[in-house]
């Protein structure tokens, strides 16, 4: 039901994001989460900044769901749609790609 909530809202963009969440709910529960986050990738697909910060601005798990939308925007948009300054401060960025290329050789 949530999931297809967050389809619908999304594309209608009648409500404000927080009211929609409210409506779908933030909890870190995975009922609420997964559709939470589906909802934020579906309403700034192009924008991992924007897509990133609605459940930042709408409390409750916010930064679970924040991560959940992460992962799915970037592996929408790619590497290059992810913010340069972001990942310009990334710590442990020589890392992290390392084991990103890693994961990636697997699925091959």
């Amino acid at each position: 039901k949530r999931l297809k909530q967050a389809e619908e809202m999304a594309g209608k963009r009648r409500a404000s994001p927080k009211d929609t969440l409210a409506l779908i709910g933030s909890s870190g529960y995975a009922a609420e989460a997964v559709p939470a986050a589906i909802y934020s990738f579906l309403f700034f697909p192009s924008s991992y900044r924007e897509a990133v910060g609605i459940p930042l601005m709408c409390g409750g798990a916010a930064s679970l769901i924040a991560a959940l939308t992460g992962g799915l925007v970037g592996a929408f948009l790619g590497l290059e749609g992810l913010p340069v300054e972001w990942l310009a401060t990334l710590e442990d960025r020589d890392r992290l790609d390392a084991l990103a290329q890693q994961l990636a050789s697997v699925g091959l």
